[in-house]
């Protein structure tokens, strides 16, 4: 990414190794981030349509080695983005060791993590020039819902993230977690 004229070596990384223990489908084989929504698309590629723009960056997706149907997947993308890594796990193991993986891999400044389920339309420049003007090593992107029940709720102090309370349960509006970060290598 470029910000104020200076190259910023930044990684993206997807994450679709998750179980999928909400979703309520036959389609057990099938990873919940490959399954079609809207137009024959599924959540990933409205991830990779944040990128549309810069397809300079080098991408990972992180999954779990039983679905196959990534490998067809990722051979459809490299036609618009050529830069696509894989991170095949044995069992899913949570958000922390992908992250680490990439950030070992090469010498990036920065990670950008999205969850492969995220539907979200922000812009990706204003979300790196928020995070670099604000002097961040951390960023986190959220929502206001009506509904924080089945979502991150995010414990608030004046834009300084205190907790994170996981499927709270609780019937209340507030600011959730999008499921995407902005990470500073040294963080």
């Amino acid at each position: 990414m470029i910000y104020k004229n200076k190259f910023i070596k930044t990684a993206v990384l997807f994450l679709c190794g998750g179980i999928s223990s909400r979703l309520k489908t036959n389609n057990v084989m099938h990873p919940k981030v490959l399954i079609p929504i809207k137009n024959d698309r599924c959540s990933l590629d409205f991830c990779f349509d944040l990128f549309k723009s810069s397809k300079n960056c080098e991408f990972y997706i992180n999954y779990s080695e039983e679905y196959d149907l990534f490998n067809n997947y990722i051979e459809k993308k490299k036609g618009s983005f050529h830069n696509i890594n894989k991170i095949i796990e044995k069992k899913p193991s949570g958000t922390v060791r992908p992250i680490l993986k990439v950030l070992k891999e090469k010498d990036y400044d920065q990670i950008l993590v999205i969850n492969g389920d995220t539907i979200c339309k922000i812009k990706i420049n204003i979300l790196y020039n928020f995070h670099i003007s604000n002097n961040s090593n951390f960023t986190l992107v959220s929502n206001y819902i009506s509904d924080v029940s089945s979502s991150g709720l995010l414990e608030l102090d004046n834009k300084k993230l205190l907790s994170i309370i996981e499927k709270s349960k609780m019937k209340i509006p507030g600011w959730v977690n999008s499921g995407i970060y902005l990470i500073n290598k040294n963080y």
